[in-house]
Parts: C-alpha cells; structure tokens; sequence
C-alpha cells in the first residue's frame, strides 16, 4: 500500500490517523497486506470522536482498525466553554446525560429515507476515507455505539442493513421502528450485541432488555450480555465486544458486504 502514511506502517504501536472527516486507530504491528475488521465508533452524548477512540487499546490493540466520528449536533457550550456533541438521537434539550433520551425517541427512518440521510453521509465518507488509507475488510464493518451513539449505530445499521456485518450497541437505547421490525426482512443479514450495566441509571437495563425481545422477535441475531455496572463503560464489556467481532471474522463466517 501506498500513500502519505504508508512510511509508518512500521511502528509497533497503536496510533491515530488524522482523516479529513473523522480520525482512525490503527493497530499495533499493522499489516498492510491483512484486511482488517472495521469499527465505526459513535461517541456518547456530550463526546467527541476521541471518546471510544481512546479506549481502542483495551478492546484490542492488534485486532481492529477503528474510526472515531464526531456527532452531527453541536450541543450547548459546558460552562468551562468546551463543547461537546450528539447525534440529534435525543429529547430536544436533553443534556449530557443520556436518561432523558429514553424518553422522546426519535423514530428510525424507513430504508428509503436512510439512504439520503446526513447520518449515512458522514459515516459513509469516513468509511470510504479510511478504506483509502488503512487495508480494511469490507465484509467486516461494525458499528459500535456507546449511549446516544447506539441509538444512531442502531439508526444506520437497521436502515442500511445491506452495508454492515453487525452492530454494537454499549449502554444505549433502540429508536422507536416506524412499525414491527419484521417489515424490514434485510435487516436479518445482521448480527446484534447489546452490552449492558445492569446498574446503569442513566440508561436502564430495561432498555437493552426491551432491545434484545424487539430484534429477537423480528428474526435477528442478537446477544444481550449485562455486567454489573453502571452507564461508564467497564473493561469486561470491552472484553465482550472483541471476542464477539472476532467469533464473527472467522474465513467461513458470512458476512454482509459494503457497497
């Protein structure tokens, strides 16, 4: 491979790459020749792409490349002055927390209306930016989504289920379906973890619960693991996330393929 940053392929070290839309890890020892699995990263409500991007080492430090995207909605200024953002996934005027959230969901788009949604958008340039940079499989992209960035992870994947292998949803909440899941029959194609706190107040386990009967009764695979926390994300639910994707990356398992 080659490019600007093919002289660091080299280091040993985890790093980040600079995108003009977004910023990607890039693992430990890569191998330009290897086609790595893809992780989209959507922040938290109030974060920005390093959020999830700096916990990349504790999932893996070899086994992934990642993009961290920074949400579509500029929230209010914190009263240090630092802004944070969202994903327009929330109540109007919700803060940082994610509880409210749960509240006034946003309905998730039909599949004609996601294919011309500034959501698709940003995420697809970024995708398209890092496939020109980094070896990245495209049979083998997820989204991970950590709070309101799992209901947008959710929002996209469901939307476009023809472009994803699968969805991670961290501590969030599923947004309301214009009708039964079931009208959607190519969102089968999916694979689905929720990992949840089962102390998280912000986020009530009663949301990823009523998550995981929703996808299991519309015909998609899907996983539920609860660890005893609260909505910050602990370091055995990262270990949950890696050995999920990689059960998923084996040469015979199907997947779905970018277009």
């Amino acid at each position: 491979m080659t490019g600007p940053f093919s002289h660091h392929y080299r280091r040993s070290k985890p790093r980040l790459l600079p995108l003009r839309s977004a910023t990607a890890f890039v693992p430990a020892n890569y191998e330009p020749h290897y086609a790595y699995p893809l992780l989209v990263l959507f922040h938290g409500r109030g974060g920005d792409e390093q959020q999830l991007l700096r916990l990349m080492p504790k999932v893996s430090s070899r086994n992934y490349v990642a993009v961290g995207l920074r949400g579509t909605q500029t929230l209010r200024p914190r009263r240090d002055g630092s802004v944070g953002y969202g994903w327009a996934q929330a109540a109007p005027h919700a803060g940082d927390g994610e509880g409210a959230a749960t509240l006034n969901r946003p309905r998730m788009p039909s599949l004609t209306d996601a294919t011309s949604d500034a959501l698709c958008d940003h995420v697809m340039q970024a995708v398209r930016e890092t496939r020109g940079e980094l070896n990245v499989h495209t049979n083998r992209i997820y989204l991970v989504g950590y709070g309101e960035g799992a209901a947008a992870a959710y929002r996209l994947g469901l939307g476009m289920p023809h472009k994803f292998a699968g969805i991670v949803a961290i501590n969030g909440w599923l947004p309301r379906p214009h009708g039964p899941l079931m009208w959607l029959p190519q969102a089968r194609r999916l694979r689905v973890l929720i990992v949840h706190g089962h102390d998280n107040e912000l986020v009530p386990i009663a949301a990823a619960e009523s998550a995981h009967r929703q996808l299991l009764t519309a015909g998609i695979d899907t996983t539920l693991e609860t660890v005893d926390a609260g909505h910050r994300i602990h370091s055995h639910l990262l270990h949950t996330v890696d050995e999920w994707v990689m059960d998923f990356t084996r040469p015979d398992a199907k997947t779905a393929k970018v277009c």
